[in-house]
């Protein structure tokens, strides 16, 4: 027997058949046509900088102006002014280096204080010419006065007495040159140093390298074993330096001796002669001179040797500190041919 609840089940199952009730509704499918890909470009290489270096002030400076700077400019123009010919040549040597694309400038600068130099000192020849031809001979001599001695009492009675004096006048030919000195000293009663010089040089410059002289001395040397000797000679002497810091000569030629020996007959003999003369500025306050003479005769050689450093005290005033040779090749019954003597002095210059 067929229940009602089952015929009203099989009716809502078909009803729900003709209206899709319990199944899920599908819309067509939406086609959707390809698009055309371009293809992928080729990978871009990747370039990786070098880290750049620190930043070093020194060396990152903005390259040398083509032009010399004023600063250098006004430096070098001082030196020249204020006669700073070292110190000149030192920042012309330092503004090549630290300008180098200034070159020409620096050339013109150098050039034109060249040529201001040599207009200069050809200015002072003229007017130092023109003072001497108006001078006298007894105008612009130049020279020193040089003191020394010492004096022992008691049981040692020692006195020992030195004097120098030299002048110089050197004109537009002539050149005169005077010397003297004493050496003295007595010890316990006896004479240890008796000696006595002078001379007088004349010299007329052929050139400024060039010049010939003449020469007349007198000496005395008792303790040598010689009165007194006469010497004259002449020749020919070259200035091998010469600027303000430096200047030797050299000469040589015959000579004339004449000898009044003690004990011994009197002899004239023919010799030759030879001589330097050194001057050196070391510093401003600090100087270095040699002299030096060699005479080669019959039965005879002798030479005579000064070296001196002068340090400047007050003014003029000088401290000399020398040291002498003193040379002599000859018979001198019991003494030494060979003598040296060192000794501090004081120098006046004039």
């Amino acid at each position: 027997m067929v229940t009602l609840a089952a015929i009203m089940f099989a009716g809502a199952q078909a009803a729900g058949a003709a209206v899709g009730v319990g199944h899920t509704y599908d819309p067509p499918e939406e086609r959707v046509p390809p698009v055309a890909v371009p293809p992928s470009p080729p990978p871009i290489p990747i370039v990786v900088s070098p880290r750049p270096a620190p930043w070093i002030p020194f060396f990152n400076l903005p390259p040398p102006p083509t032009e010399l700077p004023d600063a250098t400019r006004d430096l070098i123009k001082a030196a020249y002014q204020a006669g700073d010919d070292a110190t000149v040549t030192a920042l012309f040597k330092l503004a090549r280096t630290t300008n180098p694309q200034a070159k020409a400038q620096i050339d013109a600068l150098e050039a034109d204080i060249a040529a201001q130099r040599a207009e200069k000192l050809a200015r002072e020849a003229r007017e130092r010419a023109d003072r001497l031809k108006a001078a006298s001979f007894i105008d612009y001599w130049k020279g020193e006065v040089e003191l020394g001695g010492s004096r022992s009492t008691g049981n040692s009675k020692i006195l020992t007495i030195y004097g120098a004096v030299s002048a110089d006048r050197e004109g537009l030919k002539w050149t005169h040159s005077l010397k003297a000195r004493v050496d003295y000293q007595r010890s316990n009663g006896e004479t240890k140093a008796d000696r006595y010089r002078l001379a007088w040089q004349p010299s007329y410059k052929i050139n400024e390298k060039v010049f010939i002289y003449g020469l007349s001395q007198y000496e005395r040397d008792r303790f040598l074993g010689y009165a007194s000797r006469y010497t004259a000679s002449s020749g020919v002497g070259f200035t091998l330096i010469s600027n303000p810091d430096a200047k030797l000569n050299v000469q040589g030629g015959p000579a004339l001796r004449y000898t009044d020996a003690i004990g011994s007959p009197n002899e004239t003999s023919a010799a030759a002669r030879a001589s330097m003369s050194l001057r050196w500025k070391i510093t401003p306050t600090l100087n270095l001179s040699q002299d030096a003479a060699l005479y080669l005769e019959r039965g005879d050689t002798n030479a005579q040797s000064t070296t001196s450093l002068d340090t400047r005290l007050i003014g003029q005033l000088k401290a000399r500190f020398s040291y002498d040779i003193l040379y002599e090749d000859r018979d001198l019954t019991g003494k030494e041919p060979l003598d040296t003597v060192s000794r501090a002095t004081l120098v006046y210059s004039f």
